[in-house]
């Protein structure tokens, strides 16, 4: 199987600016996805425009946006668990374990993600 990212958050910003080495990754793989937190963060971002939003909305139909459903215990534990032991904000705990359960690797900007063992993880 190839490649398979989630985008962080401000991954999603870094792309959408047209930042190369994002869009290099972006095309290099084969599964595109973004956690429904990133997209919740992009949506109720204050400066957001009208046509920063058309985009970005255009872009989710493209992609895979990965859904957080409280019937999904093994996610919901290790949310917990990543929250805890990296005492990070929840919305991080949530993409972190998002994509470590689905196996992808993360690429944002962030730091705070690189203290997580189990994540696989590219610094933009």
């Amino acid at each position: 199987m190839g490649l398979k990212v989630v985008l962080d958050t401000n991954a999603i910003i870094a792309l959408l600016k047209g930042k190369y080495n994002v869009i290099e990754l972006v095309n290099k793989a084969e599964h595109v996805s973004i956690s429904v937190v990133s997209k919740l963060e992009f949506l109720a971002f204050e400066g957001l425009t009208e046509k920063d939003r058309n985009v970005f909305l255009k872009f989710c139909d493209r992609i895979h946006i990965y859904e957080l459903n409280s019937n999904d215990e093994e996610l919901m534990v290790l949310i917990i668990v990543i929250k805890k032991k990296y005492k990070l904000k929840l919305p991080d705990a949530i993409i972190a374990a998002t994509a470590i359960i689905h196996d992808t690797i993360l690429i944002t900007e962030d730091k705070d993600f690189s203290k997580i063992q189990e994540l696989k993880c590219t610094f933009l």
